[in-house]
């Protein structure tokens, strides 16, 4: 069974890549997305990984709208985003959203998104206030129109400050936090997450700014705007960033990169078929790693005493024993080793691999995954929500053919009749 407690918020989102996520999880909740792209679909359609579709892109999910303004997932190759490619990223981005097209930077484009958000609940938005100005969509003006609209905002480095001009990504915000610093191996260069971790983290605070502001507005009968920086929500989920940093004017030791050693016999460790990271930090979880190197390699010296103790006192024999420990993890396949360590009561941790989750008996049980065929790409899985209410999942909806929406939104929403929407298409305005 599926959740949707906010079924009924109408949300318009003009974000780009870095805040995709927020209207994915807002559309999970239950909320009505109207995903705003240009003609034609828009960039986020291209963000790598793309995977070809079977059908050189000339089918979609969807299909074609009635009187001809619709589109399709990607348009026929060299007709649109992606041509015969189709981006796994927008598919699991997307997944719930409502396309319509609209030309922002054109007057005739801009109006009509205006008189969707006069109508809407939320603005999701990640650009800054001069572009937005510039399309005629300017925030105070916006919220003048409508005063219940909430404005979710997620931008480099926020809507203040000499920086709020600036652009970002997800690796400049990493950078900027001053995250990297601690990420990598001391005698290389830093080094940055996978993924779009940063986005991810942005979004999510744009999320829950949306939702207070969405309870504030029921006592309050007024919206108003939810600022997030990408900086700030980086800077305020690493520990390396921010308390530890400070420690440097106190103590003069900051954060520093320690790469794959945590200390002696900890870390990442390589097995025959991965890898799997050991943390033996209490003394008694050595004791127990020591017995495991003696009975399976035959070296006795791992358990005297001179290595017993603390943590510090086997630092400096790391070197003597990450070699001991590694010639361990390397008889074992990774998912093998930590069951016997988990049987011996040493801390480790199996390093997935993406494949590996696909049959992860957890995330089956739990039904993590959410499953679509989608058309013209075939059978697809993505993360579902990772929450549960009452053991009800969050649900998630078709992903959208370009302009798939156009003739409702426009139509039945803001009130454009069939020939103004036909003529506003062969003007390439939606």
């Amino acid at each position: 069974m599926t959740f949707a407690p906010y079924r009924g918020l109408r949300v318009v989102d003009l974000s780009d890549d870095l805040l995709a996520m927020a209207g994915s999880v807002l559309s999970g909740f239950g909320a009505e997305v109207i995903l705003v792209e240009p003609p034609g679909g828009g960039p986020a359609r291209e963000v790598a990984p793309m995977a070809d579709r079977p059908d050189g892109g000339t089918g979609g999910a969807g299909g074609e709208a009635e009187d001809g303004l619709g589109g399709d997932l990607g348009d026929g190759p060299g007709d649109g985003p992606g041509g015969g490619m189709v981006s796994a990223h927008f598919l699991s981005t997307a997944a719930g959203k409502r396309s319509v097209t609209a030309a922002v930077d054109r007057p005739e484009g801009a109006a009509l998104v205006r008189g969707l958000i006069e109508r809407s609940d939320v603005l999701l938005c990640s650009a800054d206030d001069d572009s937005l100005d510039r399309c005629g969509l300017g925030l105070a003006e916006l919220m003048a129109a409508n005063p219940r609209l909430i404005v979710a905002s997620l931008t480099p480095f926020g809507r203040t400050g000499p920086l709020s001009r600036w652009r970002g990504s997800d690796l400049v915000a990493w950078a900027a936090s001053g995250a990297l610093t601690p990420i990598g191996d001391p005698d290389r260069r830093p080094l940055a997450p996978g993924g779009s971790m940063a986005a991810a983290a942005g979004s999510l605070n744009v999320v829950a700014g949306t939702l207070l502001a969405v309870a504030a507005r029921a006592i309050t009968g007024r919206g108003q705007v939810v600022d997030v920086s990408l900086q700030e929500a980086v800077l305020g989920i690493t520990g390396e960033s921010g308390p530890t940093f400070t420690l440097e004017d106190l103590t003069g030791v900051g954060a520093r990169r320690v790469g794959r050693r945590r200390g002696a016999a900890s870390g990442m460790f390589p097995t025959t078929d991965g890898w799997v990271e050991l943390l033996p930090f209490m003394p008694g979880q050595w004791d127990a790693l020591a017995e495991w190197i003696k009975d399976d390699l035959g070296i006795e010296e791992a358990t005297t005493d001179v290595f017993r103790g603390s943590v510090g006192v086997r630092v400096p024999y790391a070197d003597l024993l990450d070699g001991w420990v590694e010639q361990l993890t390397s008889r074992y396949a990774k998912q093998d080793f930590l069951l016997e360590a988990q049987r011996r009561s040493i801390p480790c941790g199996a390093v997935n691999e993406p494949v590996d989750l696909l049959d992860d008996p957890q995330l089956a049980a739990v039904d993590a995954w959410s499953e679509a065929d989608v058309p013209g790409v075939g059978p697809l899985k993505w993360p579902r929500l990772p929450l549960r209410f009452d053991h009800q999942v969050l649900g998630t909806g078709p992903v959208p053919a370009v302009g798939e929406a156009n003739d409702e939104v426009w139509g039945d929403v803001v009130g454009v009749d069939v020939d103004e929407r036909r003529r506003l298409a062969a003007a390439g305005c939606i």
